[in-house]
């Protein structure tokens, strides 16, 4: 169950108390709103669910993100790290103490406790990875690797779980949902800040296309420089870039929100083409009509399901190969 930031502020939990909790990262996003104005403010928020934690329950936490490992400091429950990287101090010390910790090791999920290794399962085998190219996916797993075992889950569980997973606009709607289209492709996403467009970035550097197509938005409640961030990051991933309006402006006009995502763009290429569409409809409708053999669009979307009925009515239009093959098994990351 994800706890957000929001509803924390507004309604605290809908919960008192949880056997296994999860913090998977604290980074720059919301700022500014609720009188949360920096990282620390914003840890102390999402804190409230470690700290609900039983004291016999487990909080998972990223041992590579400062403000979880400060967070951990407080806890009376039990404590497990999860890290990309196996060499972590925090892992290491762990390790050392006989605590479990989730790593990735030579590519494959591994719990580590103590002496035991259990390699759960080699990344290219779960399809969520994206055959280990959705980095940011692979963390996601490692905590729920190691929560899932923390809480008394047996291996063949866990990796049966993984590798059966086929993600799809059903089952994670607006979440890594890859279209694959006669002559080039289109992903579906949420991601809406700094954070996820770098890790979008970072998925996108193992895409071969001769052109790259975004659509993007700016959020009228966050700060200038998030706005002008998330554009930099955009303007450093697509060779064209379409701004689109989110449904809400959250107090802001259009012009202001677009300027904003126009200059940072063009602080970092000023010859990437922009097209600006009101309407995020007009935009996937606009990147489709465009598209040409071999690109892959890549649809940031805030209304997904208006979106994705769009692409299936286009791919509707496609042979009929094409279209059972999406139907029977969506390609999705």
């Amino acid at each position: 169950m994800e706890t957000a930031r929001g509803g924390l502020l507004r309604s605290g939990l809908c919960f008192d108390h949880c056997d296994v909790g999860i913090i998977t990262n604290i980074k720059e996003d919301h700022l500014g709103l609720n009188d949360i104005e920096t990282l620390r403010d914003l840890a102390c928020v999402k804190a409230v669910v470690a700290r609900s934690v039983k004291e016999t329950g487990w909080t998972i936490l990223n041992a590579e993100d400062e403000n979880c490992v400060r967070i951990a400091r407080e806890l009376d429950c039990n404590r497990a790290f999860f890290a990309m990287d196996e060499h972590n101090e925090i892992v290491q010390k762990r390790i050392r103490n006989n605590r479990p910790v989730a790593v990735l090791e030579n590519d494959y999920i591994t719990i580590i406790k103590g002496e035991e290794r259990i390699r759960i399962a080699h990344v290219n085998t779960i399809p969520l990875t994206e055959n280990g190219t959705c980095r940011f996916m692979i963390a996601n797993i490692l905590a729920a690797s190691l929560a899932s075992y923390c809480y008394g889950f047996e291996q063949l569980w866990i990796q049966n779980a993984l590798q059966s997973f086929y993600p799809s606009y059903e089952q994670t709607p607006s979440r890594m949902n890859l279209f694959e289209f006669n002559n080039f492709k289109v992903l579906v996403d949420y991601a809406h800040n700094p954070h996820g467009f770098l890790a979008m970035k970072d998925y996108l550097s193992n895409v071969k296309a001769p052109r790259k197509i975004g659509i993007i938005a700016g959020i009228g409640d966050r700060r200038d420089e998030d706005t002008l961030e998330l554009a930099k990051i955009a303007a450093s991933m697509f060779d064209h870039i379409i701004v689109r309006q989110e449904h809400s402006l959250r107090g802001r006009n259009v012009d202001e929100i677009n300027n904003l995502v126009i200059e940072g763009i063009r602080s970092v290429n000023k010859m990437i083409p922009i097209d600006l569409m009101p309407l995020e409809t007009e935009a996937i409708q606009h990147a489709l009509g465009m598209a040409q053999l071999g690109d892959f669009i890549v649809a940031l979307s805030d209304e997904h399901k208006k979106v994705v009925d769009i692409i299936n009515a286009k791919l509707e239009m496609e042979t009929p190969v094409m279209a059972l093959k999406m139907e029977i098994k969506p390609l999705a990351c």
